[in-house]
């Protein structure tokens, strides 16, 4: 596959299913495929620039027709978008 600023390369896949798309390997990804949102369906998640954290990567998703920020963290199981709740 070729990477394009549109689609980007893929990268890899974690627990669950979730597939993680940017340039190369050792690039900042660009979106993440089926990440599990707070309703339980699986939605894809831009993602910002830079990680907060080591632990989760800050980024956006469609739910409802809205878009909403948030982050995704992963763990043993599966790969997961937390709307952010506060101002």
């Amino acid at each position: 596959m070729t990477a394009t600023r549109e689609t980007g390369a893929y990268l890899h896949d974690t627990p669950g299913g979730a597939t993680w798309y940017g340039n190369s390997f050792w690039s900042h990804p660009w979106y993440v495929r089926g990440v599990i949102c707070a309703d339980g369906k699986r939605r894809t998640v831009r993602l910002n620039e830079a990680p907060d954290t080591y632990f989760s990567y800050p980024g956006r998703a469609s739910i409802g027709g809205r878009t909403v920020r948030g982050f995704v963290h992963t763990d043993d199981q599966d790969t997961y978008f937390t709307v952010y709740t506060g101002a």
